[in-house]
């Protein structure tokens, strides 16, 4: 019986160490392309955030563009209709309703 134990152990210790090399292995060969891996990610996440910067930088310079418009080019002597009272309502009301944090998804 202690025999058999032995054997059985020794076969356990093989088998891992067996188990311990296949491991080493694959991580070893998997490395490069984890870290490439990670670098197109980050390239990414970093191209996101600046396009969302953008859009907010366009936004806020239309939405300034908007504000002033009509006292520079004298035209703001008409009062708005109640389509235009309405969809600047809605604008107001909603100001970055088109600009979603597409970043959160990846």
């Amino acid at each position: 019986m202690p025999g058999m134990a032995r054997s059985i152990g020794r076969g356990m210790r093989e088998f891992q160490k067996a188990a311990d090399e296949i491991k080493s292995e694959l991580v070893n060969s998997t490395s490069d392309l984890r870290d490439e891996v990670n670098n197109i990610r980050s390239d990414i996440q970093d191209n996101i955030s600046k396009t969302g910067e953008t859009l907010k930088d366009t936004r806020d310079d239309i939405r300034a563009t908007m504000n002033t418009a009509p006292s520079q080019t004298g035209e703001g002597n008409t009062a708005p209709s109640g389509e235009e009272k309405a969809s600047a309502k809605d604008t107001e009301s909603k100001p970055d309703q088109g600009f979603t944090d597409i970043g959160a998804n990846i």
